[in-house]
């Protein structure tokens, strides 16, 4: 069955970190509430709860060839809890520049921490789902992909550091797929996606598939089971 297992190991500070060029997964941030209660009453997970300064997104200027493209993906974010972040502009950055400057100033963003990246974007004609409130998520991927048109969309992203509170951790240990139908009885019986405790880590040896089992075992047992560490170590569960 399809799964991602991660290992994270708490860290005291974050390493020197961009996540606009480090790949995804090796570095996190949870709250308390993401964690069951033994961490703390057992674990001693409490003595990794701090505040840090982490660099994030902050702001997304988004470019368009035609006000249509425009227009479509400034009514698409306006649906998205953090769409303020978003401003909208014809051309480019470039035959934007005076009134990027203006923008740079008022928000107090720096360009010099800023990434630029290009994408083409698919869509159909979904004006009538929007204004009815409804979700992209529950559109059929036929009607989707029928009439659909593309455009070209630049983003340049702008970063800052933000000062956060919670536990930081890294990943050490990566597996995908290859558990039983007991291992998602088990672990989604819990109602959470971290577990914390050792004997929780050895028991994924006994889930593992059976015909898989040869190619996952030495992963599992490297990066997951030998690899664990009291008080600094959680499985991470995605289903």
């Amino acid at each position: 069955m399809g799964l991602d297992l991660m290992h994270y190991k708490t860290v005291m500070t974050p390493e020197e970190y961009q996540p606009w060029s480090t790949p995804d997964g090796l570095f996190q941030q949870y709250g308390i509430e993401d964690f069951p209660a033994e961490a703390f009453s057992e674990y001693g997970f409490e003595r990794h709860l701090q505040s840090l300064a982490v660099p994030q997104n902050i702001h997304f200027a988004n470019f368009y060839e035609n006000d249509e493209a425009r227009a479509y993906d400034r009514k698409r974010h306006s649906r998205m809890s953090d769409s303020e972040r978003d401003s909208y502009w014809l051309g480019t950055p470039e035959t934007n520049d005076d009134a990027l400057r203006e923008l740079e100033n008022r928000l107090g963003l720096d360009r010099s921490w800023s990434t630029l990246s290009e994408t083409m974007v698919k869509h159909a004609d979904l004006d009538r789902r929007l204004e009815r409130g409804q979700s992209l998520a529950s559109m059929p991927l036929s009607l989707m992909q029928s009439g659909a048109r593309r455009y070209r969309r630049t983003v340049l992203r702008y970063h800052g550091m933000v000062v956060e509170r919670g536990i930081f951790a890294v990943e050490v240990g990566y597996q995908r797929k290859g558990m039983t139908h007991a291992f998602y009885e088990y672990f989604d019986g819990k109602g959470r996606a971290i577990f914390v405790c050792e004997e929780e880590f050895k028991s994924l040896e006994g889930f593992l598939c059976e015909e898989m089992r040869d190619e996952l075992l030495p992963n599992l047992r490297a990066n997951f089971i030998d690899n664990y560490e009291r008080g600094r170590s959680f499985l991470y569960v995605s289903s």
